[in-house]
């Protein structure tokens, strides 16, 4: 990846970083969102297409988490300002500000260097091998590898060593500098550590690819205390520099206390593929903890709250699998039994005895289960945590029953199941593939690095299989139960969450739903109606909300701002305003949605990221009054009949 001072475009800077992620680590959009800390899966995807833009808080976050040093973070800053900016002066100023710190980023670019030479293994080869090669030809190098490596790398890979000054090109050949490539024996970068990776993976394809004669593998296993692990890592770090020197000629430079030993080198060896591998267990009582799933590397990468968090994600009581054997179709499978006592969450009565719901807390089993009957299916969704080393596992069950009459919606529960583990990157398991659809035996297993201890995790899984319990079971039109927090809308299907500030209910969402109106998403991008809602104009917004639920009036709104005590900022959603997020104290969600209006003589989409507009009931001398909510008060801002705006419905 180039440094991020040749960069002219942060979208391009953050898609590059995410793809090699992608390529090193298996990042994906979701992982990446959700370590910047958006609530959005697509949020960051959005900005490199274009669709959205970075906030100059959300830059400020992103580049911690891109891992960006100081200067780095103040160039990626001016940046955003730079091609967000509508004022010219800002604009070049802040280009100015790029040009600035671009040269004092160069100063330090050894450290980059250092980065992009570990990351593919034929960098070190090539700075090696191009030295002894006269008039050597990226063609004529690629032909000298036993692996796949093209003369696209190896050109790519010259150019680089050059610049960054690993290597002189000198009458046709190529010399090396005296530019030294070190790394920590106590910390290793994760560029060597992916170097170490993709040379292991070179080691165990040499076991089978290369007679004996050449090459040579030895181990030895044994088990070690503390002090000999450090005085085994001594002799393998003195060993390596004597190598080094004696295959370049130089002699030996031997430590004081190490003089006794004598090692003879040849200096006629052209060049040796080496590689040492040492597995040690240096175990005490008290770092048993640590090694468990660890090695000392990996735990140094973890900083003290990360490894505590991890840890909690191992349950107290180990999970006990049960087979169960199902005769009639000669099919078996595992099912996870906890052996604790439940915590009850939820319960819901329906209104046959057919009917109902519950979920229950497994605490000291890091699991929670949802048991759903209705006369048609009989679900049961079990979700438990987990840790494999330094990954967060979530493994997720879905074990459903239907009649033969709801093949259909057998199928259908098969295919969100599946499209849901595949959005989170998950590993999909279907036991049965049964060609008829009639009963379903799923898993999906996920791994990533938990934000959140596990307890905080289970209640918030908890709280969403109640969501979905009460989705269930809510029938629009009747009464909701007390504690819901869902509105189903018949019309289309769609569940809407709601909140209850004061004495009013309001949708916690924009409306999404289409039916006969002329409304839009923004840009006309269908995952933008997902998050925002859709746009409508004054006359549709009137009649748009489900039945039970109206449009405000511009007095709902007053009210609202009393019941906030007149901290509308609290409204905002934690993300997404470029002018400063709010806190969402109340849970009301307010996304800067933006709007589709008249702009001279034209529609156009504008205003996101900046501001919020929903529609009112009520009419001005100029128009229908709006609520802004970029305002921290109502304001008296209206619009015309050529204006699509969102809407937030309140119940009757």
């Amino acid at each position: 990846m180039k440094p991020i001072s040749d960069y002219d475009n942060y979208r391009t800077y953050i898609r590059d970083f995410y793809e090699e992620r992608k390529l090193m680590t298996g990042l994906s959009w979701r992982g990446f969102n959700k370590m910047a800390g958006y609530a959005s899966t697509k949020f960051l995807k959005l900005v490199c297409d274009g669709k959205s833009k970075l906030s100059c808080v959300g830059a400020a976050r992103l580049s911690k988490v891109m891992g960006l040093s100081k200067i780095q973070t103040s160039y990626f800053l001016a940046l955003v300002t730079y091609c967000n900016s509508p004022v010219e002066k800002k604009r070049q100023a802040a280009l100015e500000q790029m040009h600035t710190l671009a040269k004092d980023d160069r100063v330090r670019v050894v450290g980059g260097d250092g980065y992009e030479y570990f990351k593919n293994w034929w960098n070190p080869v090539l700075r090696e091998l191009a030295p002894r090669i006269a008039n050597a030809t990226p063609s004529k190098i690629a032909n000298m590898f036993h692996e796949n490596v093209t003369p696209e790398n190896v050109k790519k890979s010259l150019d680089f060593l050059g610049q960054a000054g690993f290597l002189k090109e000198r009458r046709n050949r190529y010399v090396q500098s005296d530019k030294a490539i070190l790394g920590s024996s106590e910390k290793i970068p994760r560029a060597i550590r992916g170097m170490h990776r993709q040379m292991a993976r070179l080691a165990e394809k040499a076991v089978e690819a290369f007679p004996v004669t050449e090459r040579n593998f030895s181990g030895m296993t044994v088990a070690v205390n503390r002090a000999a692990y450090a005085q085994i890592v001594s002799e393998l770090d003195f060993c390596r520099r004597g190598l080094r020197q004696g295959l370049q000629g130089e002699p030996a430079v031997v430590p004081a206390d190490q003089r006794d030993k004598k090692m003879r080198f040849s200096p006629n060896i052209l060049s040796i593929p080496c590689l040492a591998f040492l597995f040690c267990t240096a175990c005490s009582d008290s770092e048993k903890e640590i090694a468990n799933g660890y090695t000392e590397e990996q735990n140094a990468s973890l900083d003290t709250a990360a490894h505590a968090r991890l840890m909690t994600w191992e349950p107290k009581v180990a999970l006990r699998l049960v087979e169960v054997k199902d005769k009639e179709r000669g099919l078996s499978w595992f099912d996870v039994d906890f052996t604790t006592a439940a915590k009850p969450y939820y319960e819901h009565a329906g209104g046959t005895v057919d009917d109902g719901c519950t979920v229950e807390l497994y605490a000291e089993q890091n699991g929670v289960r949802m048991n759903l009957t209705r006369t048609y299916k009989k679900n049961i969704y079990t979700e438990f945590l987990n840790r494999d080393s330094l990954d967060a596992v979530v493994e997720d069950h879905l074990d459903n029953s239907y009649g033969d009459s709801a093949v259909a919606n057998c199928r259908a529960d098969s295919t969100a199941f599946a499209d849901y583990c595949a959005e989170n990157d998950g590993v999909f398991t279907d036991y049965f593939k049964l060609k008829k659809c009639s009963v379903l035996h799923l898993s999906c297993v996920m791994k990533f690095t938990p934000k959140v201890a596990a307890d905080e995790y289970l209640q918030a899984t908890a709280k969403r299989m109640k969501d979905i319990c009460i989705a269930e079971f809510y029938a629009p039109g009747e009464d909701a139960e007390a504690d819901s927090t869902l509105l189903m809308d018949k019309r289309d299907g769609q569940v809407y969450r709601t909140v209850k500030i004061g004495e009013q209910v309001w949708m916690a969402e924009n409306l999404k739903y289409k039916g006969d109106f002329t409304s839009y998403c923004y840009e006309n991008d269908d995952e933008n109606c997902e998050k925002y809602g859709r746009m409508y104009s004054p006359d549709d917004a009137k009649t748009a909300c489900p039945e039970g639920w109206r449009l405000p009036s511009a007095q709902d709104f007053v009210d609202l701002e009393d019941n906030t005590g007149k901290d509308m900022t609290a409204l905002r959603t934690t993300e997404g305003w470029e002018s400063g997020n709010g806190s969402d104290l109340y849970g009301f969600s307010l996304y800067p949605a933006g709007r589709y209006s008249i702009i001279g003589n034209t529609l156009k989409f504008v205003s996101m990221g900046v501001a919020a507009y929903l529609w009112t009931d009520t009419e001005s001398e100029f128009g229908t009054l709006v609520f802004d909510g970029l305002n921290v008060g109502y304001p008296a801002t209206s619009m015309t009949s050529g204006n699509y705006l969102n809407i937030r419905c309140l119940k009757d």
